[in-house]
């Protein structure tokens, strides 16, 4: 569970965190969050992934207008 919380939840957050404050994203920068249908629907067998995903999809909605 934590490597693939590591990997598919937390990194992308520091990733995104690290360019917002490092201002390489200037006005009308994209960060683009990546997930899965697992996200949505789960994925027998991978418990871990699924949530991970659903996680990608909710921090990519909630970091928007944080970063606007």
């Amino acid at each position: 569970w934590d490597s693939v919380v590591a990997v598919n939840l937390l990194a992308p957050l520091r990733l995104a965190e690290g360019l917002v404050g490092s201002g390489l994203i200037g006005d009308g920068g994209r960060i683009i969050g990546l997930s899965s249908m697992a996200g949505i629907a789960g994925n027998r067998g991978q418990t871990n992934y699924a949530a991970t995903k659903a996680g990608m999809i909710g921090l990519t909605d909630a970091l928007a207008p944080e970063f606007g």
